[in-house]
């Protein structure tokens, strides 16, 4: 394998640094050639330094003005460099050389784009689709051209049009779950999100749609983000964990309980004091009948904190019953029932929780 070879193989690699230390020295040996120059400026954008990839992609220029890839990569430099006057112009360049190759206009759907001209980055978003139905690219650019207009069902159908010809497109799958986040379908986005960052994950912003998405909707997706996206499990085990995390709340709450009732009858108390909210009158008075300061009772005497977290934890998965309750798992009849019942129990350990919180400030003897 030559050195262009082993180049090519890093970039796809996403490997940055290393392709462009490489392909500096193929460049030094061959300086008038135009691909290695066109993929050490593709390295250089890839590894965040618009600079020198503008200066390689210029240099490309001089030697072949003819070079679609050139200009194309010029206006990405430019692009990352915060030029998108000069981007849009180097994109319209790139197209009127090859104006049937699909990625030149797909440059200037992004170029046109960050300039904010619609109509614009629509037409040449058409253009690629009628010279290139076949290829997925065209019809994300056009679904991305939708999503910037708001129009997120379009942005949709056509996302999914794209997903027919390539299933395991990593920009495809993100940008649907942008669609669908948007109109509320914050489960399947968030599984979408989770699909495009095994599809490529060196690409970081499915992680950040994901946990965008995860705040919008509540506890159950930051349960599935949790699972998907860092841990990699599906959806159905994180969503099937939820009930015998309840329980475990529900259990461990239980257990205090009936060691703080277990104690109070140690304690000698008769049938009216072992009602758990006793007054402090009754409790300074019971102190000063006994010589030994009266314990405080497990369930009481465990710091606030440890009491705030396991509130948050029921409050969180009672967020992520909610969530499931308004917007079911398709084809599973029982799951409206079931979590219906889970917010239920949720909710009564968070009042539980916020019951011996209050009693605590109501009672320092305990």
């Amino acid at each position: 394998m030559g050195d262009l070879e082993r180049a090519e193989a890093l970039i796809a690699l996403r490997r940055w640094p290393e392709a462009a230390a490489l392909l500096g020295r193929v460049v030094a040996s061959e300086p008038g050639a135009l691909r290695p120059r066109c993929l050490l400026a593709q390295a250089l954008l890839g590894a965040k330094e618009g600079t020198e990839a503008l200066r390689q992609a210029e240099a490309a220029i001089a030697a072949n003005p003819t070079s679609e890839w050139a200009h194309r990569l010029r206006s990405m430099a430019l692009s990352q460099l915060g030029d998108l006057a000069g981007a849009l112009d180097a994109a319209r360049d790139a197209v009127r050389l090859r104006p049937g190759l699909v990625n030149a206009h797909v440059r200037l759907v992004d170029a046109a784009l960050g300039m904010g001209y619609m109509q614009e980055a629509e037409e040449a978003a058409r253009r690629a689709r009628e010279q290139t139905p076949l290829h997925p690219d065209a019809h994300n650019a056009l679904g991305r051209v939708a999503l910037a207009r708001h129009e997120d069902r379009i942005a949709e159908s056509h996302f999914r049009d794209g997903l027919r010809l390539a299933p395991e497109h990593p920009a495809l799958l993100n940008n649907l779950g942008l669609a669908l986040s948007r109109q509320g379908k914050r489960r399947q986005a968030v599984a979408l999100f989770a699909h495009a960052s095994k599809a490529d994950p060196t690409d970081d912003a499915p992680h950040r749609n994901a946990a965008a998405t995860a705040a919008a909707g509540g506890g159950l997706a930051a349960v599935v983000v949790i699972g998907e996206v860092a841990f990699g499990v599906t959806q159905s085990a994180v969503a099937g964990a939820l009930p015998l995390a309840a329980a475990a709340v529900g259990v461990v709450i239980g257990a205090m309980v009936f060691i703080r009732v277990a104690r109070l009858i140690r304690a000698g108390m008769d049938g009216p004091r072992l009602d758990p909210v006793a007054s402090r009158k009754l409790m300074r008075s019971l102190r000063g009948r006994v010589r030994a300061p009266v314990r405080a009772p497990a369930m009481m005497s465990i710091n606030r904190w440890v009491w705030v977290a396991v509130g948050g934890v029921a409050l969180l998965m009672a967020g992520g019953a909610f969530v499931e309750v308004l917007e079911p798992t398709p084809g599973d009849p029982t799951s409206r029932a079931m979590y219906g019942g889970l917010l239920v129990a949720c909710l009564g350990g968070a009042a539980t929780v916020w019951a011996i919180l209050r009693r605590r400030e109501q009672q320092p003897y305990i």
